[in-house]
């Protein structure tokens, strides 16, 4: 991480550790943010009664090295979420950071 978003991540970013399928476990740094806005296309499908936002989705932004696509969970703040998006974003072809969205995991389910 040098410079930019990735200096921001290394000095503001929280600890999060990344569990791999496999096992291995990878702490780096991230910022988790509470969704609080769905598309009108998105709450056909996921708000149970009009008006009313499913607690528990988190947009996360990390490092431009981190790949969270193939995560088993990750843990942060003593929760664990499943990551259910997670893409890089490219300037002149260098990658800037990645971001993801990422749903609570239910602690039965852990």
């Amino acid at each position: 991480m040098s410079g930019g978003i990735g200096e921001l991540l290394s000095v503001w970013g929280n600890p999060v550790t990344v569990v791999r399928r496999d096992g291995t476990r990878q702490t780096i740094r991230a910022v988790f943010v509470p969704v609080s806005f769905l598309r009108r296309r998105d709450m056909r499908r996921t708000v149970r009664d009009w008006g009313e936002i499913p607690q528990g989705q988190y947009c996360c932004i990390g490092p431009a090295d981190a790949d969270l696509r193939d995560t088993e969970r990750v843990e942060f703040d003593g929760k664990a979420y499943e990551i259910r998006q997670w893409e890089r974003v490219f300037l002149g072809g260098e990658s800037l950071y990645g971001w993801g969205m990422a749903i609570e995991i239910e602690e039965e389910t852990l």
